[in-house]
């Protein structure tokens, strides 16, 4: 004869079973979903930080085709494609410093957007860019100026800066002055 615990064991032992394994699924699923969330974080946070080293070669490169070319207005490069062979030519507009300022368009304004497509591969990362003009300090730090529109023409500390943003997350900065590309903390 049987005894009725043994029996509604039983039959409860499948419904059981399936509850414990769905609830082993399920913390696994969340565990695994948190450690790829990071992961996928962290590329692309790398893939920006790529991006922007590569983007800081390129100006370097060009700087120094501008003292090849013997310090003209404007640089003309050629571009490679994806399989490496000659692409389109590249035409710069140069500051008095020989940094490049913009894609050749007719504007002296720095067009930082256009420069970023220009000088790096990354076409799937997100880019914002606004161009200002910043207060630089002796010691070269940068710093926002207080605005007079007479004094803005004549203030030789103010120097243009590309403020950007890549995968909305990594801020850089191109200096026109110096060239440099920071990474912003």
């Amino acid at each position: 004869m049987r005894q009725p615990n043994e029996s509604n064991f039983s039959n409860k032992s499948p419904i059981l079973r399936f509850m414990i394994a769905l609830l082993v699924f399920v913390v696994i699923a969340v565990t695994g979903g948190g450690y790829f969330s990071n992961v996928f974080d962290i590329v692309k946070t790398t893939e920006a930080e790529t991006a922007v080293q590569s983007y800081a070669a390129s100006v370097i490169n060009l700087h120094k085709n501008w003292i090849m070319q013997g310090k003209p207005d404007i640089v003309t490069i050629r571009g490679v494609n994806k399989e490496g062979k000659a692409g389109n030519q590249w035409v710069f507009l140069m500051n008095k410093a020989g940094w490049p300022i913009n894609v050749i368009d007719g504007t002296e304004k720095p067009d930082c957007t256009a420069l970023w497509h220009a000088l790096q591969k990354a076409t799937r990362l997100q880019f914002a860019s606004v161009v200002r003009k910043m207060r630089r300090a002796d010691n070269g730090e940068l710093s926002p100026p207080k605005f007079s529109a007479d004094r803005a023409a004549r203030d030789k500390s103010l120097i243009w800066v590309c403020q950007n943003i890549v995968a909305q997350q990594l801020h850089f900065r191109y200096r026109l002055d110096t060239g440099k590309v920071e990474i912003e903390q």
